[in-house]
């Protein structure tokens, strides 16, 4: 009898600890979407209509046992593109600064930025605050 309740200890511990793996992998992981998801975010129907987009903007259909899935940083970049190119069209000069403002996703923003051959604006992460009148002076006559 005591053998059994140790085997079911020993059971419960490992079940807990198992959830406890996959919930920490799953929180690492990128985010994924069923095509269903897919055609949600695109206002499509048809399985065969979804995979055609996909396909046609080159975004790759991971197969899995019981349902197919693309990675959803795919998706959003991709549809991020569509108003990126007309951004491109109507800020020739400065396109990378105004998609930076309205991005809703830093990693969006970079791949989508990159992918279109323009450069990466990194925000400043420090503020220069100055004590007197020549420390003013310098700071200005430098950051100019």
């Amino acid at each position: 009898m005591e053998g059994k309740k140790e085997l079911q200890k020993i059971e419960k511990a490992k079940a807990i600890m198992d959830s406890g793996v996959e919930e920490l992998y799953s929180t690492r992981s990128l985010d994924t979407l069923t095509l269903m998801e897919v055609g949600k975010r695109l206002n499509l129907i048809d399985i065969e209509a979804i995979k055609r987009w996909l396909n046609k903007n080159k975004i790759r259909i991971y197969k899995f046992p019981k349902q197919n899935y693309v990675y959803q940083i795919d998706l959003d970049c991709e549809i991020d593109k569509i108003r990126v190119t007309d951004l491109r069209k109507e800020f020739p000069d400065n396109w990378e600064e105004v998609y930076k403002k309205i991005a809703k996703d830093n990693a969006v923003y970079e791949m989508v930025v990159i992918s279109l051959g323009g450069q990466v604006f990194e925000k400043i992460k420090s503020k220069i605050t100055v004590k007197n009148k020549k420390e003013e002076d310098l700071f200005n006559r430098y950051s100019a």
